[in-house]
């Protein structure tokens, strides 16, 4: 296994780099959206079963509240007709020999009267019935009252004296009435007792409700295509039934239902021969019904199977689409490199010509202009390098005079010295040593680098050389820790600043007097170096640009700008400042020893 994916990448290397990158292009595209395509379909397709069977225990749970509340409505109704007294006085006026047939037929009408009342305010009921034990006064063709045999014929009839129920439900039977059409109806029966004798039977109450009425409430239980709701009783005869659409009836076995009830299990998961069932099921209250709900598990999962041949379709047609973009863009580029690698390969042979550049602002786009940069560099250098080998003497000699010149200085600096004390004039020998000390500082031999010592001398000979220019005018002090002298920093980063601190500070004053503290500390690991006057001070406006630009000869950019470049942004120069009172400039350098390096962030 490991030879042959030894010899896939070695087959893959030696493709030239345009299929390589079509590949490479394929692999990618195609393995993370089938990845994310696979995981997609798994995490909806769980969400939604979840989703199906979380709304099928809802519908099922709602449609057993709704339909035990309208059952017990109906045994409400029965309840107030049974003990009604009305009822009572008819139903014992038939049972007397010596009945007033006029009072007779007064009772009864008032008692249509009720049951009319019934029947309008509860939509639910479609007709109620009564039963009495006198044949003479039951009319043919009466709507209400019909005779008492006609219900001991009925199965149901035993039920209700053997088992003593309050009321008992009958299975969908057809309703005949004059004038009528046959109608489906599903009865709530109970036996009316004498109030004087409570184990005699005086008459029956039927209150009938239209199995559509049943069949729509159980309805609502079914969420998928193909659900099956239906309602069964004890003695496992059909009640109503409730389709979603129209397919083979599934009807569990009693058993199943009696051991799940028993255990207390609402909803399980049932195989029927090949198939998978998700069933619910539950008794109704105040009945010896069961309400069952069927729900295929191949409809739950068809709703993910429809989400997953959607979301593979788009899948590839992303792909399809992505790879041809990234054809097209393999196919664009790759000319433009084929073009650029001509080129260099001219270069190589000595020909030098620019190309034409797309004008396109990518990697190639800069490939393509710095390869013209490259081509006008090498003909600028080549057309240069006879003439740099001439003016290689002259830089020569230039470097020679930088390096006498410095001698020169020094030696006329010395001539003149020793003038002035021949002629007596040791005012002006001090001025000339002064000013040589000065040079000799600020040259240090070339080096860039020097002791906070020497820019301490240098700053001193300088003021030195002011005061005998300014008459002593300016009063200065010195207070450097003697812990940081030895510490390195740039060179002539003092003198400017004091320079400022005499020319727009001190000088700019009405009295032309003015004094400058020059200190030093170390803290931490940063020496703190400052120079403060009391001259007068700086503006907001010049505040905010004395840093940026030299602002009309401050000339404290340059020194700024040499120690970050030194250290770092970090490091450098801040002003202070309050007009007429004075100014103050702080600079931030890092502890540099003679034996350390210097930074450069």
């Amino acid at each position: 296994m490991t030879q042959i994916f030894r010899n896939l990448i070695n087959r893959f290397k030696k493709l030239n780099f345009k299929t390589r990158l079509l590949i490479s292009y394929a692999v990618f595209i195609s393995i993370p959206l089938i990845m994310v395509t696979v995981i997609a379909y798994f995490t909806t397709a769980q969400y939604i079963e979840s989703q199906v069977m979380y709304s099928a225990r809802q519908a099922f749970e709602q449609t057993d509240s709704f339909l035990t509340y309208k059952l017990n409505v109906i045994i409400n109704v029965s309840d107030i007709m049974y003990y009604d007294t009305r009822v009572q006085d008819v139903f014992n006026l038939h049972r007397d020999e010596n009945i007033n047939i006029g009072l007779l037929n007064h009772e009864m009408i008032n008692l249509t009267a009720t049951l009319l009342s019934v029947l309008k305010t509860n939509e639910d009921i479609y007709h109620v019935r009564f039963y009495v034990n006198d044949e003479s006064l039951i009319s043919e063709g009466n709507y209400y009252f019909f005779q008492f045999e006609h219900m001991m014929q009925h199965p149901f009839f035993d039920k209700l004296l053997k088992q003593r129920e309050k009321v008992i439900w009958a299975t969908p039977e057809p309703l005949e009435l004059p004038r009528q059409t046959k109608l489906q109806v599903i009865s709530m029966i109970r036996g009316i007792r004498s109030s004087s004798r409570l184990n005699e039977f005086i008459g029956m109450l039927r209150i009938d409700i239209q199995e559509d009425t049943i069949e729509n409430i159980i309805s609502k239980a079914n969420v998928t295509r193909g659900s099956y709701t239906y309602i069964v009783n004890d003695d496992d005869e059909l009640i109503s039934q409730a389709y979603v659409s129209e397919h083979e009836r599934i009807l569990i076995d009693k058993t199943i239902l009696d051991r799940l009830i028993r255990n207390g299990i609402r909803w399980t998961r049932i195989s029927i021969g090949n198939q998978n069932y998700f069933v619910g099921c539950n008794t109704i209250a105040g009945t010896d019904w069961t309400l069952v709900s069927v729900v295929p598990y191949r409809n739950i999962q068809s709703a993910g199977i429809s989400i997953r041949n959607r979301v593979f379709l788009v899948a590839i047609l992303v792909m399809i689409v992505a790879y041809l973009f990234a054809y097209f863009v393999t196919v664009m580029s790759m000319k433009r490199i084929g073009r650029l690698a001509m080129a260099m390969q001219k270069v190589q042979e000595g020909e030098f010509s620019k190309i034409t550049i797309s004008g396109k602002r990518d990697e190639i786009g800069k490939l393509e202009e710095n390869f013209n940069y490259m081509v006008q560099t090498l003909s600028s250098m080549i057309a240069e390098r006879v003439k740099t080998g001439q003016e290689k003497k002259t830089a020569e000699l230039k470097a020679l005079q930088a390096q006498i010149n410095p001698h020169f200085l020094y030696n006329t600096l010395d001539l003149i010295n020793w003038t002035a004390l021949r002629n007596g004039i040791p005012s002006i020998s001090d001025i000339v040593q002064a000013l040589a000390m000065f040079y000799k500082l600020s040259l240090n031999k070339g080096k860039d680098i020097v002791p906070i010592r020497d820019e301490i001398a240098h700053v001193k000979i300088y003021l030195e050389i002011q005061n005998t220019r300014f008459e002593n005018k300016i009063h200065y002090s010195f207070s450097v820790d003697d812990s940081v002298l030895e510490y390195l920093v740039p060179k002539i980063i003092l003198q400017p600043l004091v320079e400022n601190s005499i020319i727009h500070g001190i000088l700019e004053k009405a009295e032309k007097t003015g004094s400058i503290r020059i200190s030093g500390q170390r803290e931490g690991n940063d020496i703190i170096l400052s120079v403060e006057d009391d001259g007068v001070g700086l503006s907001a406006k010049m505040m905010e640009t004395i840093l940026v630009k030299d602002n009309g000869g401050y000339g404290v950019t340059n020194i700024d700008q040499r120690i970050k470049h030194y250290y770092g942004n970090n490091y450098g120069l801040s002003y202070r400042s309050t007009p007429a009172e004075g100014t103050t400039v702080t600079i931030v350098l890092p502890v540099c020893s003679a034996d350390s390096t210097v930074s450069n962030e």
